[in-house]
């Protein structure tokens, strides 16, 4: 593997959360729930416009690259480390995310940029696909926390206690409760987090490889 890639490749996680809630937040805003009425629905998105959708489609485009080239740096330091079953559910579980991740942006970004030319009705229906999808951002959460949780600790990526911290939003995902939605921040914070302490350990182990 590429030296720079094997030292700041962690940091991907890292920088995949900040374009993408770049994206949702700032360049977007908070979009209306799923219950709010058809018109309520047309003025955000109208509002929104077409130059802040495309804006957000290009850094929601790089968000994207880099969550998988996360996925690809976790899942090969791995299998490297002889966890083949997590590595392959570190890798399946972010495409998971990552797909229905392009469905529902790519849907928020066409509403932005077409809304105004849409009927109503058809408006509000996209928006309720793009803001209602839950089901497959949960499965490849849950997958990439478990398979991160059991197999980072047997090959040598964290401690053993650190990576067990995977299982605190992967439990609260499970909740067959609305509490569950704390899941997807939690773990993008976990994304976050872990990504800044993967490149420290992993600084810090090339730098001994260098020095020894």
């Amino acid at each position: 593997m590429n030296p720079s890639l094997i030292r700041f490749g962690a940091l991907s996680g890292a920088l995949a959360m900040i374009l993408i809630h770049i994206s949702m937040f700032l360049v977007l805003g908070e979009t209306p729930n799923v219950d709010a009425t058809a018109k309520e629905i047309l003025v955000f998105w109208t509002d929104v416009g077409e130059d802040a959708g495309r804006l957000a489609g290009w850094i929601d485009m790089f968000g994207m690259i880099s969550f998988l080239l996360f996925g690809a740096w976790v899942g090969s330091a791995l299998r490297n480390g002889g966890s083949g079953t997590s590595s392959v559910m570190v890798i399946g579980g972010i495409i998971t995310v990552i797909s229905a991740a392009l469905i529902t942006r790519g849907l928020a970004v066409n509403l932005a940029v077409h809304a105004s030319d849409l009927p109503i009705e058809s408006t509000q229906a996209l928006h309720t696909i793009s803001a209602g999808t839950y089901l497959p951002f949960m499965v490849g959460m849950v997958s990439m926390h478990l398979g991160f949780a059991f197999g980072a600790p047997s090959a040598g990526l964290v401690p053993a206690w650190f990576a067990r911290l995977a299982l605190i939003p992967a439990v609260i995902l499970l909740i067959p409760h609305e509490i569950a939605w704390i899941g997807m921040p939690l773990t993008a914070l976990w994304i976050i987090v872990t990504s800044v302490v993967l490149f420290v350990l992993t600084t810090t182990r090339e730098n001994e490889k260098m020095n020894s």
